[in-house]
């Protein structure tokens, strides 16, 4: 598979950060008979209330600039030039909100890196919300076999961006003190900020790192359901199909999807 850059998404404000969260925990989110009944002998990841769930893409949605310090894989796609990231120098709003689309295509190439991506969810008991099933970790990966300069195949690599919610509605509180510390560095160098990883009271680093592994991983989940990720004879439909039907509603591009989780997560909050 070849990886090709078909788009960009530059519509997204910073404060959407909340609002993907917010609409996200919100609408997939469940009483827990009803998750139950949803999900019981239809998938090998689920047991009872907990259940691991992945969606495959032909789509990736990747920041031009990341506060992160990405996966290897992904680096190598960098130093390829095969996507269009650098790391971040300075702290910038747009530097968090602008992110390229990717497809994968079928190549001719036997040799060809790129391999797929993939979206794995997982839902449980929320500890906040007695008697509820809900989102607990996700994580958007990427996987390109590796070949030597010969076209030796010498195996694959990951490289997975993983998202944790502590609690039920705190990563929300959590993201706009994000939000609000960083708004007071906004211009500074990034540098001096990115190698102090072993200060556990490096908040602008750790502000910048769940910012931007909450946009992409929540812009990868919406992307592949605006697309048709999720087949509606397979059996994980019958969770995302709320959501699902909202973005069919949303309009005929994905910036209409962004503007319509805005206003819901607006109202949610």
């Amino acid at each position: 598979m070849a990886l090709m850059k078909i788009g960009e998404i530059s519509n997204i404000k910073l404060m959407d950060v909340v609002h993907l969260y917010t609409f996200f925990s919100e609408t997939l989110r469940w009483k827990e008979d009803e998750f139950v009944k949803r999900t019981k002998n239809k998938f090998d990841g689920c047991l009872n209330s907990v259940c691991q769930v992945s969606i495959s893409s032909n789509f990736i949605l990747l920041p031009k600039h990341f506060y992160l310090y990405p996966p290897r894989c992904i680096r190598d796609l960098m130093e390829k030039g095969i996507i269009d990231t650098k790391l971040a120098e300075r702290i910038e709003p747009e530097h968090f909100t602008i992110y390229n689309v990717y497809e994968f295509k079928s190549s001719k190439d036997s040799c060809d890196l790129i391999g797929e991506a993939e979206i794995n969810i997982k839902f449980e008991r929320l500890s906040e919300d007695k008697g509820k099933v809900g989102l607990s970790s996700m994580y958007t990966g990427i996987t390109i076999y590796d070949f030597d300069e010969n076209c030796k195949y010498k195996g694959i690599q990951t490289g997975n961006i993983y998202l944790d919610f502590l609690r039920y509605r705190r990563l929300a509180i959590i993201l706009r003190d994000d939000i609000e510390t960083l708004s007071k560095v906004m211009g500074e160098d990034y540098m001096e900020y990115r190698y102090d990883v072993f200060s556990s009271s490096n908040e602008v680093l750790l502000g910048a790192e769940e910012i931007e592994r909450t946009f992409l991983n929540f812009l990868n989940l919406a992307y592949a359901l605006y697309t048709g990720g999720v087949n509606v004879n397979a059996p994980e439909y019958a969770l995302f199909e709320p959501v699902i039907e909202v973005f069919r509603e949303a309009g005929n591009t994905f910036e209409d999807v962004i503007a319509t989780i805005r206003a819901f997560a607006t109202i949610m909050i």
